[in-house]
């Protein structure tokens, strides 16, 4: 299985690079790989660990210089607000679900993260599909994901987030592609949310935190109508992406993805 993920990969490798190099900022931020590291996800869903030292030792040590990962990224229980997580920044996908639950550190960014897969999706009692991002139960200023670009199968949905910013001003039509899917925002505690600071000027639309490297991007919903289900690169009837891209591309070929909308 992961050698064929690998041989994959490499198909839209380039691209995703050079992408990556204009598209995030920060000096550790800026730090690329030069080689792909694919990391096995996990499956624990909310399960309360008994050491929460060692849980967040786990959880960096799993994915400390992961690009991919094949399976699910669970963040849960991370009730430091001081606790490092720049291990996430090279993650570029996700194959599975992302859940973020009961966390507490004031920033979570996955600056270079483009695309969430769905393949395995996280399911809530009395909810009609199941989440390919799912963040419940934090105390977390900002979800800063600047690069994501699709989410190909899975709902998304924010469940009692005290403090959490912006996530409303993100337009979620752009990123979610699959058929069924839906965004679900509920906030059910007693303390008032969040007054948040506006998105930069210079973002179209919505931002994932403040600074005009947080401004969300668009690929989809500002195409023209001959891009019908389809993903774009300007705004002309001929600037079109290949069928095969996910997340958007930077001309008409196959080649120009990037990211390959099937893994095999």
């Amino acid at each position: 299985m992961i050698k064929s993920v690998q041989k994959i990969i490499c198909l839209c490798l380039i691209i995703e690079l050079v992408l990556l190099h204009f598209t995030t900022t920060g000096s550790r931020e800026d730090t690329v790989p030069n080689r792909e590291i694919i990391c096995t996800g996990t499956e624990s869903h909310m399960s309360v660990p008994s050491n929460r030292q060692k849980h967040y030792q786990n959880i960096r040590d799993r994915y400390t210089n992961c690009t991919y990962i094949d399976g699910n990224l669970e963040l849960t229980w991370l009730e430091d607000e001081n606790l490092d997580l720049s291990f996430l920044h090279n993650i570029r996908e996700v194959t599975g679900y992302i859940l973020i639950s009961y966390v507490k550190v004031r920033r979570v960014v996955l600056p270079r993260l483009m695309i969430i897969r769905g393949r395995n999706q996280f399911k809530v009692q009395k909810q009609p599909t199941g989440f390919a991002l799912i963040v419940s139960y934090n105390n977390i200023k900002t979800l800063e994901m600047p690069s994501l670009r699709e989410i190909l199968s899975g709902s998304v949905g924010f469940f009692n987030n005290h403090n959490l910013c912006h996530i409303r001003s993100i337009q979620w039509q752009e990123l979610l592609s699959g058929s069924d899917a839906v965004f679900t925002y509920v906030y059910n505690l007693t303390l008032g949310e969040w007054k948040c600071p506006p998105c930069d000027q210079s973002c179209v639309s919505g931002c994932w935190a403040e600074g005009p490297h947080n401004c969300q991007k668009f690929s989809k919903i500002n195409c023209s109508l001959q891009c019908y289900k389809g993903r774009c690169f300007g705004l002309n009837p001929r600037e079109c992406c290949h069928l095969f891209c996910a997340g958007g591309c930077v001309g008409p070929k196959q080649s120009d993805c990037l990211v390959c909308y099937k893994l095999s």
